[in-house]
């Protein structure tokens, strides 16, 4: 009789140990997943705002080149606008790394795109050493661009 009370306790034991193993788990990821989120908001915000800062910026850098007629603004422009586009990738590419990252949380696969149609009026804002990585489908692939 005094084995079988034993067993039991052992048997209970073991169950509520497994019990607490994976409720503090759980807990653990709830955590994991909230710090993600501030963090999300956080980066987010800032990119937005670093946008927000840019188009005011451009605004002003345009003016002071289209006075000064000077080569040298132009210049600073076209790469005040580079940048900000590059921010706007970011951003992009930090919704879809949450999609991404929600996608395999959760176990799915991400939705396949149904679009069959052709794009038309594209806009590519880059280098022609990039476009010609891009066309060719080798973007980690450094490309001669220069002529023999």
């Amino acid at each position: 009789m005094k084995k079988t009370k034993e067993n039991i306790s052992n048997a209970l034991l073991a169950e509520h140990k497994s019990e607490t193993r994976d409720l503090a788990k759980k807990a653990e990821q709830i955590i994991l997943n909230h710090d993600a989120e501030e963090d999300y908001d956080e980066v987010r915000g800032l990119l937005k705002d670093l946008i927000k800062k840019s188009n005011v910026a451009l605004d002003d850098l345009l003016n002071l080149a289209s006075e000064a007629e000077h080569p040298r603004a132009y210049e600073v422009l076209s790469g005040l606008i580079k940048t900000t586009a590059e921010v706007g990738d970011q951003l992009i590419g930090l919704q879809k790394t949450r999609h991404t990252l929600n996608d395999l949380n959760q176990g799915d696969k991400p939705a396949e795109s149904n679009f069959t149609g052709a794009a038309t009026n594209n806009f590519f804002i880059g280098s022609t050493e990039e476009l010609q990585r891009l066309i060719k489908g080798k973007k980690d692939e450094v490309i001669d661009v220069g002529s023999d």
